[in-house]
């Protein structure tokens, strides 16, 4: 279960299907769900910590940002799913013994969510200067920009929609709070 299959250099940031994204985690026991924050790792990384069998790690339990945290966390030794958007910008691009899955939305559904939960204005300025100097002008600008960080990254993309394959997927979740995946 340590080993860790290859990525072939078209594998690297190819848009897999839900099905293909759990045969492909299933030969390592680190598993990184990043990307955009409000793109669905939350819900992502519990998902497919279900369908491995896998221990979840949400980012709360490395304490969101800290770098140092989530790095000891993932040296340890057992099967796990940690969702870590905060931590993207920390990654490398052959991360050492674990896959890598980008989730992925349409950019005007991840702003539209970052607006809705007050996420942009108490975060975005501080999440983006993690990629640059500049000060975003909009949620897609966020978006675009750890989209872009990601695609130097050995890793797969998986598209928000894929995730309506999984057991407890819900699509109308207007009402919801920030983290909320279920009912």
């Amino acid at each position: 279960m340590s080993g860790t299959k290859n990525l072939s250099k078209e594998d690297m940031n190819r848009e897999v299907t839900w099905e293909n994204c759990v045969d492909l985690c299933r030969s390592s026991q680190n598993i990184v769900v990043s990307g955009c924050q409000r793109s669905g790792t939350t819900y992502g990384a519990e998902a497919l910590a279900k369908a491995l069998g896998y221990r979840h790690h949400d980012e709360h339990d490395f304490g969101v940002s800290d770098v140092i945290r989530f790095k000891r966390l993932l040296i340890q030794d057992y099967p796990k799913v940690i969702q870590a958007p905060a931590v993207l910008h920390a990654l490398k691009p052959h991360e050492r013994g674990c896959i890598i899955v980008i989730m992925t939305r349409d950019e005007n559904e991840v702003a539209a969510s970052m607006l809705k939960h007050g996420w942009y204005d108490n975060h975005g300025r501080e999440e983006f200067s993690k990629f640059s100097v500049e000060i975003p002008s909009s949620p897609q600008e966020i978006y675009r920009k750890k989209i872009a960080f990601s695609k130097t990254l050995k890793a797969v993309e998986l598209p928000y929609r894929e995730l309506n394959k999984t057991e407890g997927f819900i699509k109308d979740r207007s009402g919801w709070h920030i983290k909320q995946t279920k009912n």
